[in-house]
């Protein structure tokens, strides 16, 4: 076919009205992400510098930072690089964080649990917990996956297992997370005042970042952004989204929640972050919720494929969450605004996510075409 004639192609011109009204669909929820960063930029990232002797001055409660993991290969050296932040601001004044900070590790691999320990047997950093999950270990509603570990330390918990005489608050971070000095000390500053019992913050994917391909790298450098209308989520009570890491949460309240969320239709849930607001939001209310601002690192998915199946898993286990919560009796009580809010808030947020992927891979085909289009129809002086 020849260039002149590709702008009178029907499916040409079908393919344009498709993504131009895909593209404006994606475009208004982007809405939500400039609103706050125009009018709310301060909220979203903590910047007041904290030092040790400020904190030594404050009320500051008891923390946990708990690494969940299965303890694949690789995995231990990506929380002993975690670890190793915690140790490096454990060393500003060792007697003074080791009083109310400690660390805990759930693992299915008792020799990675070994290794961990003995890695910081002589450490300024109170040695790690490492709690490994039986592998005959069921809970009462046959959860499994990361949410199975995560209940089986909270019932150890609720047997007193690590039990601190004051206000606790379990940072939970995935395998590859680790925050700096600088913004744990914001943590703990920020921890030492709330009054919500669940919080988040902003999550950025430097680490390893040059040995991702260029497209997982590409599909990771705008995912900081979302985090604008993560922190709105978070403050408004209404929990569309939720980061399963970077996520703090006082240990009463997760005692009284737990992890065992179950299955669905005798498949597991694969969301445990989502399902875990929900529990939140429909048995705690709105109050519970909030934005700390500190900055946790990641590293991004090494291949495409990774992106792929991690966004795939993002999306189907949303859709499982919602045929489960929205069926529930509490969410029948909610009022019925408040009820549409969540449902097609959430369907929003999914399907403009996933229409992304369509989006891209029909621009990669058409965007060529329709440049060779106007570049000839410049050419030959049409306007």
């Amino acid at each position: 076919m020849r260039i002149s004639d590709i702008s009178q192609n029907a499916l040409f011109q079908v393919t344009g009205i498709v993504l131009a009204v895909l593209i404006s669909f994606i475009g208004i929820r982007m809405l939500a992400y400039w609103r706050s960063f125009v009018f709310r930029p301060g909220r979203y990232r903590a910047r007041a510098k904290v030092t040790t002797s400020q904190l030594r001055a404050m009320p500051v409660p008891f923390v946990k930072v708990q690494w969940t993991t299965k303890g694949g290969l690789g995995s231990t050296e990506v929380i002993l690089r975690g670890l190793r932040q915690l140790e490096e601001l454990a060393r500003e004044d060792p007697g003074f964080y080791r009083r109310f900070l400690s660390a805990e590790v759930v693992t299915e691999n008792r020799e990675q649990a070994r290794l961990i320990e003995q890695a910081f047997a002589d450490s300024p950093l109170a040695p790690p917990t490492c709690v490994v999950t039986p592998a005959d270990y069921e809970t009462p509603n046959g959860t499994q996956l990361k949410a199975r570990q995560m209940h089986y330390l909270t019932e150890l918990r609720r047997m007193g297992h690590n039990r601190k005489p004051g206000r606790t608050f379990i940072i939970h971070f995935d395998e590859d997370t680790l925050m700096v000095p600088a913004e744990f000390r914001k943590m703990i500053a920020h921890l030492a005042y709330t009054d919500k019992s669940l919080l988040t913050g902003p999550i950025y994917y430097p680490l390893e970042y040059d040995d991702a391909s260029k497209l997982a790298r590409a599909t990771e450098a705008s995912r900081p952004i979302t985090c604008f209308e993560c922190r709105h989520v978070m403050e408004m009570g209404v929990p569309l989204h939720i980061h399963g890491s970077n996520l703090a949460v006082e240990e009463t309240f997760e005692n009284r929640l737990g992890w065992d969320i179950g299955l669905v239709a005798g498949v597991p849930f694969v969301a445990e972050d989502y399902m875990f607001g929900m529990d939140a939001f429909l048995r705690e209310g709105r109050e519970a919720f909030g934005w700390h601002g500190c900055v946790a690192l990641e590293q991004p998915p090494f291949s495409f494929p990774s992106v792929f199946r991690q966004r795939y898993r993002w999306v189907f286990g949303v859709l499982q969450g919602m045929s489960v919560d929205t069926k529930l009796p509490d969410f029948a009580k909610l009022p019925w605004r408040l009820r549409m809010k969540v449902i097609w808030g959430t369907r929003y947020r999914i399907s403009t996510f996933a229409l992304g992927t369509v989006v891209g891979a029909l621009s990669l085909v058409y965007i060529p075409f329709w440049i060779a289009v106007a570049a000839s129809k410049m050419a030959a002086g049409v306007y």
